[in-house]
This record gives C-alpha cells, sequence and structure tokens, in this order.
C-alpha cells in the first residue's frame, strides 16, 4: 500500500490512498531521490507529531507502525507497505511501532 501524507489548508494532515507508480510501455517510473537511510525503531517507539523537512518516502520492511494523521485516521504500516510524506508545515503525523519486533524502514529523500 502506498499512502501519501500532506497538509492542507487547515494545517492539518491528511492521507491519500496511491497506487504504486508502474512501468509506463514496459519500462520502470523513475524518480530523481537525494539519499537513501536505514533505520530501526524499537518495539513501542512513539513519535509524537512532527513535519518531515523534505520530501520523502519511507518502505516499512520488517516489524510494523501506525502513522496518524491530523485527524486523528490511522493505517497500519508493514513490509512492503510505503508513505509518500509532504507533510513539510503544520501538526505534520505521529508514528507508533506497534509490533513485538523492531520497525525497520528505508527513508528515501527525493529530490
Amino acid at each position: 500500500m502506498l499512502y501519501r501524507i500532506y497538509t492542507s489548508g487547515d494545517g492539518k494532515s491528511h492521507f491519500e490512498e496511491m497506487k504504486i507508480p508502474a512501468a509506463i510501455d514496459g519500462k520502470p517510473l523513475m524518480q530523481a531521490a537525494k539519499a537513501i537511510s536505514f533505520h530501526t525503531q524499537p518495539p513501542g517507539t512513539f513519535v509524537d507529531f512532527h513535519t518531515v523537512p523534505e520530501k520523502a518516502y519511507f518502505i516499512t520492511l520488517s516489524g510494523q507502525g501506525e502513522v496518524s494523521n491530523g485527524l486523528g485516521e490511522k493505517h497500519l504500516l508493514g513490509p512492503g507497505d510505503m508513505t509518500c510524506c509532504e507533510d513539510l508545515t503544520g501538526q505534520g503525523h505521529a508514528m507508533r511501532v506497534v509490533s513485538k519486533v523492531p520497525r525497520v524502514f528505508a527513508r528515501i529523500v527525493l529530490d
């Protein structure tokens, strides 16, 4: 699953469910990226509402996290699930590790 997290005019973050970009004419869709990093969050980790400093994809590799937006909506993210975080301003989003194993994820900063 791919969720876009963005800030609307009310300053709150919102979710938009998106389709994973598909190949065009048999060629993969490419996007420019500045950097990639890998992170581990132990079980029980809670990151309160925050914004991101730059647009980035977050891909859960193992474990499970629960992301919350400014409207109180929540989505469970497991291995293979992605978020495209564009909430650079406003309230931002929160993340909680809900699995009994660490959540490992990749962060891909976009150009």
